[in-house]
């Protein structure tokens, strides 16, 4: 036992050279916590590829190389991703209204959304009015497609940036699949263009294959209470509306995420084989860091998303100050895609 407690504090894998910081800074993190992964791709090329701790501390199962973890809303890049490449193709605009290809959607005074709106979490719906439903139910597209047509946006939010926690992974998926040629979701888009064609291609899923559970490492019940508590600090300090945490608007908000996609709220329930096979990329996007990290960067590399869009990139529309994890008072997270780097933690 000993020997697996120092082997907790052991960081494993390489950095580049003039990476060698960030190493340090890793090493320093996985101190307080059970496991971690870092992969960082700059310029096409692996400069930071580190792993540590345990993917199951309870039965002494330590992180390894090929250990893979829930990356939770890290999947939500994945989404504009496959957005930016639709746009690439001419297939839609950021501009256009959301009902030029889904006419449907136009109900409850949500004709007035853009494809731009959807995508920057400007659409108002942080639940859907159905309530919940199930993971069966989540699994039939054409389904969901009516649930979200029927639903009314949040009055308060609509137009305004408010986080679309568990559901906008749904709500694209519906944009995508009617805009897509081949009528593709965003998981069937990126298993045909983008995961043959990348090294570590089977390192990474959105909606994890039953048979590639044994790799995934234990989520913890307890953490549930990190991860609201990250969610309270997005929502309060990213919103443009004027609410602290706990007071009533944040409470009504936080109730309508938990009761309004219930498989996808609670952190200990994304241990379960049938919720990270639901293809959502709101949450449940599975991989070890290098994975996810070289998915992001093969759409930009393989020119999925040209040069036009890319511009776009590099003009955010929002501006989002969170505390800072390496202990800088904060930071300022100008676009969830950089264009020559990709990098994943989780």
């Amino acid at each position: 036992m000993c020997q697996r407690k120092y082997l907790q504090r052991m960081v494993k894998g390489n950095v580049s050279l003039k990476f060698e910081p960030i190493k340090q800074s890793f090493s320093r993190l996985l101190e307080n916590e059970e496991g971690l992964t870092l992969a960082v791709y700059h310029k096409d090329e692996l400069v930071v590829d580190l792993w540590g701790g345990y993917a199951d501390k309870s039965s002494y199962r330590l992180w390894k190389e090929d250990t893979m973890s829930c990356g939770y809303s890290s999947t939500k890049v994945f989404g504009s991703l496959v957005v930016a490449s639709l746009v690439s193709q001419g297939r839609l605009a950021y501009t256009d209204l959301v009902i030029k290809h889904w006419p449907e959607f136009g109900k409850h005074g949500k004709d007035i959304l853009t494809v731009e709106d959807l995508v920057n979490h400007k659409a108002g719906l942080i639940a859907f009015s159905a309530g919940k439903f199930t993971i069966e139910e989540a699994k039939d597209l054409d389904l969901v497609s009516k649930i979200i047509e029927d639903s009314k946006p949040w009055e308060s939010a609509i137009k305004k940036f408010v986080y679309h926690a568990a559901t906008i992974g749904f709500v694209l998926d519906q944009l995508v699949r009617r805009v897509d040629m081949k009528k593709r979701t965003i998981s069937q888009f990126y298993l045909e263009e983008v995961q043959p064609n990348i090294q570590y291609g089977e390192q990474f899923y959105i909606g994890l294959p039953k048979k590639s559970f044994i790799w995934l490492l234990i989520l913890l019940f307890q953490l549930q209470w990190k991860r609201y508590s990250m969610l309270s600090e997005i929502q309060c300090r990213c919103s443009d509306l004027p609410f602290q945490n706990w007071d009533p608007k944040f409470k009504e908000i936080m109730n309508l995420y938990s009761n309004s996609v219930k498989f996808l709220a609670v952190t200990g329930i994304y241990n379960d084989p049938d919720v990270l096979s639901v293809q959502s990329c709101a949450s449940t996007g599975v991989g070890t860091a290098r994975g996810i990290a070289q998915a992001a960067q093969y759409f930009f590399k393989s020119k999925l998303i040209t040069e036009e869009v890319q511009e776009v990139f590099k003009h955010p529309t929002e501006k989002i100050y969170l505390p800072n994890p390496l202990e800088k008072e904060e930071f300022s997270i100008m676009q969830m895609v950089m264009v020559d780097s990709s990098v994943a933690l989780i």
